[in-house]
């Protein structure tokens, strides 16, 4: 005898009845304590997390008891779908992105869908440089959710992203050298606009300069591993932004690489459009 054995299982999910196969295996989930883990993407998250504290010899999180119960929630949805449905969600290894799978294909214009997505990372603009640092965060949000959506974006693309969302007086801040290196380009961005601010701050200089003496080359702005060619960092600016702002120049490089899906390539030239 299984677990699932005095489970009531929804009727079949089919293109007619999303709504009313949702409300139900959200029932039966919670009935069973599981509900939880199909509203995040935290077992994911806690997985790459392992992943980088392994590479660091750091004790990992225990997450044996959130996979044993993840698999039931996997059960309870894979129990009422078609076996043509599971071969098509099998490869989701949690809960959450299998039914965020399922949200994008049933529900009509759902927000988690890649064309809702890309229409929000273009739209996307601050106006100060405070307002700048915490665009990384709503753009990292919406990169998330493209990854959850299955769409592949280079780091490259995520720095035209993050260069047309930023204001005009945070653009010195951005170091075109690192575009390829998105989570570094971004340690950088807010490192120099904290350096900027402090240094401007006779109340905080000796301190700051106390605390980064070990990686910031003061007297010429750079902090060790993220240097800026400071000669031609202006015309490296320059350069950045009339490369982006011409779609066939800009896209050459990618397009050897693998092909763009339509929503991103429209989210591109929407972006050179701004420019």
């Amino acid at each position: 005898m299984t677990i699932f054995s005095h489970t009531v299982i929804p009727k079949k999910l089919s293109n007619s009845n999303f709504d009313n196969w949702y409300s139900k295996i959200n029932k039966t989930l919670r009935e069973k304590g599981v509900k939880e883990y199909i509203e995040s993407d935290f077992i994911n998250d806690l997985i790459i997390e392992n992943r980088k504290r392994q590479s660091l010899g750091l004790p990992t999180i225990e997450i044996t008891s959130h996979i044993k119960n993840d698999t039931i929630a996997i059960q309870v949805i894979t129990n009422s779908l078609s076996p043509e449905l599971v071969s098509s969600i099998v490869n989701f290894h949690t809960s959450f992105r299998m039914m965020e799978k399922l949200k994008r294909k049933y529900i009509e214009n759902y927000e988690g869908n890649t064309e809702n997505l890309y229409a929000k990372l273009v739209n996307i603009k601050a106006t100060n440089e405070v307002e700048s640092v915490k665009v990384i965060d709503e753009l990292n949000k919406i990169f998330k959710q493209l990854d959850i959506a299955e769409e592949t974006i280079t780091d490259n693309e995520k720095s035209k992203f993050l260069y047309s969302s930023i204001s005009e007086d945070a653009v010195e801040h951005f170091n075109v050298h690192l575009v390829n290196n998105y989570e570094k380009l971004c340690r950088y961005f807010k490192f120099s606009i904290k350096m900027k601010n402090m240094k401007n701050n006779p109340k905080y200089k000796s301190k700051f300069y106390d605390y980064y003496k070990n990686e910031f080359d003061y007297d010429n702005g750079n902090f060790h591993g993220y240097e800026i060619e400071r000669p031609h960092s202006r015309s490296s600016l320059q350069n950045y932004s009339h490369l982006h702002s011409h779609p066939a120049i800009a896209h050459s490089h990618s397009h050897h690489s693998y092909p763009h899906s339509r929503p991103l390539e429209k989210a591109l030239i929407s972006l050179e459009r701004k420019s």
